[in-house]
């Protein structure tokens, strides 16, 4: 990367009103462990759970048998 893009880019996050991207940005520069996880919905982050809970039991479809399943019904 060159000096003008390196300039450009700064530009771009002193300009940026998006605290999620300049958190992550942040945290890659100091090297934190920082994770879309750590800065997800609560909803969002349980629902995700009970979805790999229930993978784990063996509850729920392989992604690949229902996409068939759904194709089969876009054709009729």
């Amino acid at each position: 990367m060159n000096t003008k893009e390196k300039y450009e880019l700064i530009e771009k996050l002193v300009l940026s009103k998006d605290d999620n991207l300049l958190l992550q940005v942040k945290s890659i520069i100091e090297g934190n462990e920082l994770t879309l996880w750590d800065e997800m919905n609560p909803k969002l982050k349980a629902s995700i759970q009970r979805g790999l809970d229930q993978s784990h039991k063996g509850i729920g479809v392989v992604h690949e048998d229902a996409m068939k399943e759904y194709r089969k019904k876009l054709k009729k």
